[in-house]
């Protein structure tokens, strides 16, 4: 599968943004883990601003572990993380959030008992006075949501579900988005259409880190790529160069 990517829709903000690299999101040296136990070790990682970045490794290798850290969900033994210039090392998840951190979970965990509109109120809590305007913002990026507003978020689709939490976490407007395997138990066809939203935030000038399972797909329409291996990862390469490199394709890619 591969989707098309269509780079002259990216955003006047993203084009002026390409001669100078702004940092919206910056690991130096983050050990993390669980317990004792340190899973990654020295993760040097940069998003730059309106770019997709993916964590390419193998099962087990720290990829989940790297975007915990990022979040606030795991143990920080060592290292500094920032977003946009702001160190948030030491803050709480929801203190990560206030300074511009947006989250599309693994497994979309949307609110089942809540209608779509309401689990988009939700995630615009902390932007009461301007919520109307979002939501209609989201109803025009996700249009399908719009014509499932008044329905339950438990009786969305699978594609549906992982939509509305893309949107929810756009309700903040973050400065960085992560998000945790966005394709993870969909039917192939619906993979396609939400790579392909995750496709147009990009070309739209959000800033973004992704674990993917479907590691070919995200190297499509990724800009860059960080290899995690043996839970370190440091050198950040173009998405395009690890598609085209054999081993790569090999190791990570599942080809032969």
């Amino acid at each position: 599968m591969k989707i098309e990517i269509n780079n002259e829709s990216r955003s006047a903000a993203t084009e002026s943004s390409e001669s100078k690299e702004i940092e919206m999101l910056s690991l130096v040296d983050v050990s993390a883990g669980y317990g004792q136990h340190r899973v990654v070790k020295n993760v040097n990682l940069v998003v730059p601003k309106s770019k997709l970045v993916s964590i390419i490794g193998l099962n087990g290798a720290g990829k989940s572990t790297v975007l915990k850290s990022v979040l606030g969900l795991n143990r920080l033994f060592s290292g500094e993380i920032s977003v946009d210039g702001v160190e948030i090392t030491r803050l709480r998840t929801h203190e990560r959030v206030k300074h511009g951190m947006g989250y599309v979970p693994q497994g979309r965990q949307v609110f089942p008992d809540l209608t779509t509109y309401e689990n988009l109120v939700m995630g615009g809590f902390l932007h009461k006075h301007v919520i109307t305007d979002r939501i209609e913002e989201m109803f025009v990026f996700f249009p399908r949501l719009r014509e499932r507003s008044n329905v339950s978020a438990g009786a969305l689709s699978g594609g549906e579900q992982q939509m509305l939490a893309m949107a929810r976490a756009l309700m903040m407007t973050p400065k960085i988005l992560i998000l945790d395997e966005p394709t993870l138990g969909l039917a192939p066809a619906l993979v396609e259409q939400v790579m392909e939203k995750v496709l147009e935030m990009r070309n739209f000038g959000y800033s973004m880190l992704m674990v993917e399972q479907n590691a070919t797909l995200a190297l499509e329409i990724s800009d860059f790529a960080y290899l995690v291996d043996s839970g370190t990862s440091s050198q950040r390469f173009e998405a395009s160069k690890l598609l085209e490199s054999e081993e790569v394709g090999r190791k990570y890619l599942g080809r032969k």
